[in-house]
C-alpha cells in the first residue's frame, strides 16, 4: 500500500463544509475516484478518533468503491458527494476532503512541500499531537497567505473606555496563533493591558488554531499552573491512544490579571481551539461567556494526503473535561448569559459597568458630574447640538490650545459638536476618558475629559441641581485606543 503523506492542522482556514463547494471544473477518471475512495476508507478507519463510527465511514467507502463509477466526475461534485456520505454518518465539522488547490493551499502556509521525503514524515507525525486544535473559516473562500493571517490574528485589539470609568483591554482574537511570532505578539498585547480594570477576549468570529496558545493565553490569568482540559490524541506506535493534560502555566505576567475580572464573547462560529480555551477557563469559573452556544467543534484534526493531489482532515483526537468525561463536540460550549452574538458586547459593557459602579462608590456629587461628562461625551460622538447646548452654563467659553505653541485660541464648542467634528470619529475607538479632580461644596467641580485625539479640561458649575459646563480648555493629542 502506497503511503501518503501526513499535513498536520497546523493552520485551517475554512469549514470544510464551505470549501467543499469550492469551483473546480476538473474531471476525475474512474480509477482516480476508486484510488481515492480506497485511500480515504483506509485513513479513516485507522486514524478517526470515534472508532465505531470510523469502522461506518470506511464500510460505507468501502461500498462505494465496489459500487464503482463507469464515467468521469467533476471534482466539485465528486468531493461533495464524498463529504455527504461521510457526514450522513456522523455530522463532525472536523471532517471532510478537500480539493487539490486547496490542500496546496495548506501546505503553501505551513511551508510544507507536498513531495515531502519520507524521512521528515515522523517529525510531522509529532509536531502534529501538539498543534492539532485548528479551525475553518464558513464565512465562503479564504486564500489569504499564513503571513496575513498571523499579522491580523489580533486586528482591533487595545485598550479601550466606554462609560468614563472603565479601562478595558478588548482581545479581538481571529486565531490561536501559537507560532514564536504568535506568543509574542500575545504579550506585548498583555503588557500593554497592565492596570486596566476588566479583560474582554472577543472570539466571536474565531474558528480555532493551535494548542499552545490556549495554554499560553489561559496562562496570563492564573498565577499558579491550573488545570484546563483533557485531551485523547492519535495512536503511536503501540496502537493507543493518549490522554494528555493540558494545564495553564503562569508567566511573568500571571500576577498583574490573576485578578482582573475576564469575559469571554461567543457565538456560533467560535469553534475548535476557541472553545476549549473557553471551555477550560469556564470549567475553572475564572472566566464569564457572554453570547451564543459554540459551534461544537470538540475534536482535534489533521490534514491527511490522497491521490492526485487531494487531502482529507481527519478527526484524530478530542478534547474534555477530565473530572467529568464531558466534551463540546456537537453540543458547543453553553455561554453562561445567552444572548445573542451582535449584543454580547454591549451586555459585556453593561456588566462590566454595574460591576465597577458598585466598586468605585462615587459620592453622590460626583456620580451627578460624571453623568453630566457622560452626555457631553455622547454628544460629542453623536454631533447631537441639542443635548450639548442643554448642558452648557449660557456664560460658557471654550479655548484651543495647540501643543507647542503658546497661542490659546477661543473657539465654539457646540459649532465643533454641530459640524460633526467628533461623529468623524469611526464608532470602534470612541472612548472617553472622565476624571473629575474636585467638587467643591457641591457648587463647583473640575475635572478632566480625554477624547480620541482631544483632551478637554472643564470647570462646571451646579445650577439648580443641574451640573453645566462654564469654561473648557481643549488641547490637541496624540490619538489613543
Amino acid at each position: 500500500m502506497k503511503k501518503y503523506i501526513l499535513l498536520p492542522t497546523l493552520i485551517g482556514m475554512l469549514l470544510i463544509s464551505s470549501f467543499m463547494f469550492a469551483q473546480n471544473t476538473e474531471k476525475i477518471s474512474p480509477s482516480l475516484q476508486k484510488g481515492i475512495i480506497e485511500e480515504l476508507s483506509r485513513q479513516i478507519k485507522k486514524e478517526y478518533i470515534l472508532e465505531d463510527i470510523g469502522f461506518k465511514m470506511s464500510s460505507r467507502l468501502d461500498s462505494l468503491s465496489k459500487i464503482g463509477s463507469r464515467t468521469e466526475m467533476d471534482s466539485e461534485a465528486f468531493i461533495k458527494m464524498l463529504n455527504q456520505e461521510l457526514r450522513s454518518v456522523y455530522a463532525d465539522k472536523h471532517l471532510g476532503v478537500v480539493n487539490p488547490k486547496r490542500f496546496k493551499e495548506f501546505q503553501k502556509m505551513l511551508g510544507l512541500d507536498q513531495n515531502q521525503k519520507k524521512d521528515h514524515h515522523s517529525k510531522l507525525k509529532q509536531k502534529s499531537n501538539h498543534n492539532m486544535h485548528d479551525y475553518k473559516n464558513g464565512q465562503g473562500s479564504h486564500a489569504e497567505d499564513a503571513d496575513k493571517v498571523i499579522g491580523n490574528e489580533l486586528a482591533g485589539s487595545r485598550v479601550i473606555n466606554r462609560d468614563g470609568r472603565t479601562n478595558i483591554g478588548l482581545i479581538n482574537l481571529s486565531r490561536f496563533d501559537g507560532t514564536e511570532k504568535g506568543l509574542m505578539n500575545m504579550k506585548e498585547l498583555l503588557s500593554s493591558f497592565v492596570g486596566v480594570d476588566a479583560v474582554i477576549i472577543d472570539l466571536r468570529n474565531c474558528k480555532g488554531g493551535d494548542a499552545e496558545m490556549v495554554k499560553a493565553l489561559s496562562g496570563y490569568f492564573f498565577d499558579t499552573s491550573t488545570y484546563l482540559v483533557s485531551t485523547i490524541g492519535r495512536k503511536g506506535e503501540n496502537g493507543k491512544r493518549e490522554t494528555i493534560e493540558r494545564w495553564a502555566i503562569a508567566n511573568e505576567l500571571s500576577s498583574k490579571f490573576v485578578n482582573t475580572p475576564l469575559y469571554i464573547m461567543t457565538s456560533a462560529l467560535s469553534f475548535s481551539a476557541a472553545e476549549s480555551f473557553s471551555f477550560g477557563l469556564q470549567l475553572n469559573k475564572r472566566a464569564i461567556l457572554v453570547g451564543e452556544t459554540t459551534g461544537g467543534g470538540g475534536h482535534m484534526n489533521a490534514f491527511f494526503a490522497l491521490p492526485g493531489g487531494y487531502g482529507v482532515s481527519i478527526s484524530v483526537g478530542r478534547t474534555f473535561d477530565g473530572k467529568t468525561g464531558k466534551g463540546f463536540q456537537g453540543t458547543g460550549v453553553q455561554a453562561d448569559i445567552l444572548i445573542e452574538a451582535d449584543h454580547a458586547f454591549a451586555k459585556t459593557l453593561e456588566l462590566i459597568k454595574h460591576k465597577r459602579t458598585a466598586e468605585l462608590g462615587y459620592d453622590d456629587s460626583k456620580e451627578k458630574v460624571h453623568q453630566t461628562l457622560q452626555q457631553l461625551s455622547e454628544a460629542w460622538y453623536t454631533g447631537d447640538f441639542k443635548s450639548a447646548k442643554s448642558l452648557i452654563y449660557s456664560k460658557y467659553k471654550a479655548y484651543l490650545s495647540i501643543d507647542n505653541e503658546s497661542i490659546v485660541n477661543e473657539v465654539n464648542l457646540l459649532k465643533l459638536i454641530e459640524n460633526g467634528t467628533g461623529a468623524k470619529t469611526p464608532r470602534e475607538v470612541r472612548n472617553r476618558e472622565i476624571s473629575i479632580y474636585e467638587v467643591r461644596n457641591d457648587e463647583t467641580a473640575t475635572a478632566r475629559l480625554m477624547f480620541r485625539d482631544q483632551i478637554h479640561y472643564l470647570h462646571l458649575i451646579n445650577d439648580n441641581g443641574t451640573w453645566k459646563i462654564i469654561s473648557d480648555l481643549i488641547t490637541l493629542k496624540q490619538m489613543h485606543g
